[in-house]
């Protein structure tokens, strides 16, 4: 399946952990070019982690191109998702106030 010249293919697996696959970071890194979509589904990191290991994990969850998020619980994976995968947003917001004497402008970044 994950060679040059095939038809393409989707791969998906829901509950990665309770399946094992051997260098499974090797088929996320080529499958796009040979025409291969994998889907990876889990709950948690440390679900994951259990089952492949810590450089396991990190080698899937940096391999991968785009993720998507559901309803996480556990604190690790929430961090993971703030710090690592979404980040943080700078936002500025402008507001005027005006009197009968004076107009004010104020300006914040948060």
């Amino acid at each position: 399946v994950n060679s040059k010249g095939n038809i393409p293919v989707s791969i998906i697996v829901d509950e990665l952990p309770t399946l094992y696959f051997h260098k499974i970071d090797r088929l996320i890194g080529t499958a796009r070019s040979n025409k291969v979509a994998v889907t990876l589904g889990f709950q948690e990191l440390p679900q994951l982690e259990a089952d492949y290991g810590k450089v396991g994990m990190q080698k899937i969850i940096t391999t991968c191109g785009n993720i998507f998020m559901g309803a996480a619980r556990n604190k690790e994976t929430l961090e993971w998702a703030q710090n690592d995968v979404f980040g943080k947003a700078k936002q500025t917001s402008r507001s005027i106030s005006i009197n009968d004497n004076k107009v004010s402008t104020t300006i914040s970044e948060t």
